[in-house]
């Protein structure tokens, strides 16, 4: 049997939430990524995200529902929270701010992969290590593509066309945890880093 028939390998199934604890009924959980080169001061409504460092994420904080003003470094915009979802404000190399829907996993017995491509590159995959099986393919910039896989010990990489622009080794994929790939970068110097998600109620 191959790695790729592994990861998807049917498991028994649990109905827990992903996320540990849950949003508030009226609350989502947000998080913020800075795919530029520079730290950027980040604040979501009157939730104060910190300082974010350059190809960094912060763990998902809860956020009332309602239209929220976001501010990370010197770029603005508006988010419209709904309650219970997940979202990933990314701040790009042009300054702009993209605002995802994220995908969540109800299954504990699984695990949860995101890619995420916040580069100029003008696609982003993720693969095994020696580049042999695709995971996750063909995401295009500002885009995200996610799977459901089985957990076990594996290396993974990002790649763009050929090349491998991060190589994550002896990952240990957890029963219902969930982890981001975050490609981030100009085209010709991409690169791409490992993140578990995490979540805060301060």
């Amino acid at each position: 049997m191959d790695l790729l028939s592994l990861l998807l390998l049917p498991v028994a199934v649990a109905a827990d939430d992903l996320y540990d604890p849950a949003p508030p009924a009226d609350a989502a959980f947000v998080r913020v990524v800075n795919a530029t080169a520079a730290a950027a001061a980040s604040r979501v409504g009157d939730k104060d995200f910190g300082v974010v460092g350059p190809a960094e994420a912060s763990p998902y904080r809860v956020v009332a529902k309602g239209e929220r003003a976001v501010q990370i470094g010197a770029a603005r915009a508006d988010l419209s929270v709904a309650a219970g979802s997940f979202y990933t404000l990314a701040l790009d190399g042009g300054g702009q701010v993209h605002a995802v829907t994220d995908p969540t996993n109800t299954n504990l017995a699984r695990t949860l992969l995101v890619l995420y491509n916040f580069s100029e590159a003008p696609s982003a995959a993720l693969k095994t290590a020696d580049g042999g099986t695709e995971i996750i393919g063909g995401v295009a910039p500002d885009g995200h593509e996610s799977r459901v896989v089985n957990p076990l010990k594996v290396d993974l990489a990002a790649f763009v066309g050929d090349q491998a622009v991060g190589t994550f080794a002896g990952l240990s994929l957890g029963r219902g945890a969930a982890y981001s790939v975050i490609v981030t970068g100009a085209a010709d110097a991409p690169k791409a880093v490992w993140v578990q998600n995490q979540t805060s109620t301060k």
